[in-house]
């Protein structure tokens, strides 16, 4: 694969997790270094976890030490001790991610309401999809509508934006990515399916009545599909 061909690499590296299974993530760090070596725009995701907060400087240095050169310090999405996050970090703790060199587009989701994008039109579904190891495409990691299959060299693409039926999101970072400010109707996804469907029939009936009103204003494309029958 052409390094060039591939905007970006993200990995997420969940000390916790990895340490269970190899202690210094001796596996995790040769395949970072390789793909660096290569050339990759390579970097690795360090999700926040409020339990993580005394070891993450500390785990930072380990991965610059061993030549990880892109690291990025993400928040925690979902509930921990009766607590909701992002929004339960403290004023500390925001700090600390500005501290730790943060991105812009953590805080900005770190301050929304839990449903700021819904009913935002959104480009996934017409220049955004997420895919799996098997090439099955969706929609998004919270609308998990199917979009074809990449490896199979089908992709279907919505004709219009469309806005987001979620209230709540797996992944916010991809609406920051995709979501528009303009707001539009909000269809549910079974009525969207239904509508799509009539259109597809609508077309193929007009599609259908085009080819007979050809072979009938055609005395020998008639006179053929005769004989042929």
């Amino acid at each position: 694969i052409d390094p060039n061909k591939c905007t970006s690499i993200i990995t997420s590296v969940h000390f916790t997790e990895r340490e269970k299974k190899d202690l210094e993530l001796k596996s995790y760090i040769k395949k970072m270094l390789y793909l660096q070596m290569k050339g990759f725009n390579i970097s690795a995701d360090y999700v926040a976890h409020p339990l993580l907060f005394d070891r993450i400087e500390t785990d930072f240095a380990f991965l610059k030490s061993n030549g990880i050169k892109n690291i990025n310090i993400k928040m925690f999405i979902g509930r921990y001790n009766e607590k909701d996050y992002p929004s339960a970090y403290t004023n500390e703790q925001k700090d600390f991610f500005e501290r730790m060199r943060a991105d812009n587009q953590e805080f900005e989701i770190m301050n929304q309401k839990h449903n700021f994008f819904h009913g935002r039109l959104c480009y996934a579904g017409q220049k955004f999809f997420l895919m799996d190891r098997n090439g099955n495409l969706k929609r998004c990691s919270s609308v998990l509508k199917h979009y074809g299959n990449l490896f199979e060299k089908y992709v279907k693409f919505d004709d219009i934006t469309k806005p987001c039926p979620k209230i709540r999101y797996a992944c916010p970072h991809e609406c920051e990515e995709n979501s528009l400010i303009t707001n539009g109707k909000i269809i549910p996804i079974l009525k969207e399916d239904i509508i799509e469907k009539t259109f597809i029939i609508k077309k193929n009936i007009i599609e259908k009545s085009l080819i007979l009103k050809r072979v009938v204003n055609n005395p020998k494309l008639l006179k053929k599909l005769i004989q042929k029958h």
